[in-house]
């Protein structure tokens, strides 16, 4: 693969990026509930922490954050007992074509460098405990926070913020 370069996310990314979530989404809804669905999981992210890997003109993966719980478009009420901690969410997505090259793992970086600067503390995201995607997490120092019985994890990740 050719070298990528980490971009904030603009507009012109869009068609590229949905195509990447539907691509990878663990669920393909009934085309009644797509629209809800891809608002529920990428539009509503768009606009808050954002950025894309880039080859050329062509969009490899993104990243998409909210930094604030209190700005999080649907209710994650039952892990709120762990926002204290992991505070910012997110969702991340590459290409299949450019999963296992380093893709993933830089936006996280490039996450959690921005998370950092703002002085975020620490980050989460919500998968399947028995979902492939949890190694590559823990490989990138994600730790599982809380199970649920429906088998639904959080895992996080404590970032170091200078001066707080």
């Amino acid at each position: 693969m050719a070298e990528f370069e980490l971009s904030p996310y603009l507009s012109k990314h869009y068609s590229q990026v949905e195509e990447i979530f539907w691509l990878t989404s663990a669920r393909t809804p009934a085309l009644e509930e797509r629209v809800e669905f891809r608002k529920k999981y990428l539009d509503d992210y768009l606009g808050h922490l954002c950025f894309v890997a880039l080859d050329g003109e062509r969009v490899l993966g993104y990243i998409l954050c909210q930094p604030d719980p209190s700005t999080f478009p649907w209710p994650l009420d039952i892990f709120k007992d762990f926002f204290a901690d992991y505070p910012a969410h997110l969702h991340i997505n590459t290409h299949p074509s450019a999963q296992g090259k380093g893709v993933g793992a830089a936006l996280l970086h490039k996450l959690e460098e921005e998370l950092i600067l703002r002085g975020v503390r620490g980050v989460h995201l919500v998968t399947h405990a028995e979902a492939r995607n949890r190694f590559f997490y823990e490989k990138n120092d994600y730790i599982p926070v809380h199970e649920t019985a429906q088998k639904l994890l959080l895992l996080g990740k404590k970032l170091r913020v200078k001066n707080l």
